[in-house]
This record gives structure tokens, sequence and C-alpha cells, in this order.
């Protein structure tokens, strides 16, 4: 049994195209946005079977490209995630 943790920096860039204004006046139309990634698991091997499970967030540290009246827009991303192998 293995467990682990990490964590880091990313940057994403969004760019929204082939849309209109008015479709989507609450987004911008490209934003560069500063995360923190970090995940959690735990990871099991038997007889060569590996089964993985883990779980991540994006957590932003810069504006959001999504606008609100009160600034106060929560953009975090999240997910779960597990895998099963075969070692030979």
């Amino acid at each position: 049994m293995q467990p682990f943790i990490g964590a880091g920096l990313g940057y994403k860039h969004y760019n929204v195209v082939n849309s209109t204004q008015e479709a989507l006046s609450d987004v911008t139309d490209s934003a560069n946005v500063g995360y923190m990634p970090a995940a959690a698991g735990l990871s099991v091997r038997v007889a060569g079977l590996m089964l993985d499970g883990r779980f991540g967030v994006d957590v932003p540290f810069t504006r959001p490209a999504v606008r609100t009246v009160d600034h106060d827009t929560e953009a975090t991303s999240w997910n779960l995630t597990g895998n099963v192998g075969w070692e030979f």
C-alpha cells in the first residue's frame, strides 16, 4: 500500500472563440489564471494487480474568467479518479 500527496503551481489560459458577446456576457474573452493544484491518493499492488485512487483539486489564486457583480466567483475544480492495471 502506497499513500501519496502532491501540490504545485499551475497556469491556465482561457480563450473564448466563435461566440457572441450577448451569449457570454459574464465570461471574459480571454484570461490568464494561476492555480495551485493538489492531489492525494492511495495505490495498492497485489500479485500483479494494481489499484489506484486519487482526489485532485485546482484552486485559483488569480481572477477567474467568469465575471460577476460581487466579484466573488469560485472557479475551484476537482476530480476523483480510479485506475486498475495489471503488471506483467
